[in-house]
């Protein structure tokens, strides 16, 4: 039903981040059989019901409100410039943080460019799939 009622650029736009989020899920490696320890699966647990809940409030303002015209409204706003320029500089620090952990261009571009158009979503669905990765590279998993 909540379908019907938004347009299609948002429609689009959703149908990418589901694309998005199939590939970086579909191409995780299968767990190993090593324990995580309780306090990190924990920290996973929560990550994953920000993401859900990320997700569901993004898809609530998109019924109420169209993104380009709030976009819009947003830039002419001294703190809605900062809200835009504060997102674009965490987005290149974790840019920075994909580089420093897969040393690749290429993968860094494949997670840079649904990070720009998606927002801080995208760095959180890194955070959750690369979490056992990114806990060895921090030494948390010993």
């Amino acid at each position: 039903m909540f379908v019907i009622l938004m347009n299609i650029q948002t429609k689009l736009i959703y149908l990418l981040l589901c694309f998005f989020l199939i590939f970086a899920f579909g191409f995780q490696d299968i767990p190993s059989a090593k324990p995580i320890k309780l306090e990190l699966l924990l920290v996973k647990c929560i990550l994953v019901v920000i993401l859900v809940s990320f997700i569901g409030y993004t898809v609530y303002c998109s019924l109420k409100e169209n993104f380009v015209k709030s976009l819009k409204k947003t830039f002419h706003l001294l703190w809605g410039r900062q809200f835009v320029i504060d997102l674009y500089i965490g987005i290149f620090l974790f840019s920075i943080f994909v580089y420093m952990i897969e040393k690749s261009l290429l993968v860094l571009i494949l997670w840079l460019v649904p990070s720009i158009l998606f927002g801080n979503i995208i760095p959180l669905v890194y955070l959750i799939t690369h979490f056992d990765m990114i806990c060895g590279f921090f030494g948390f998993l010993n």
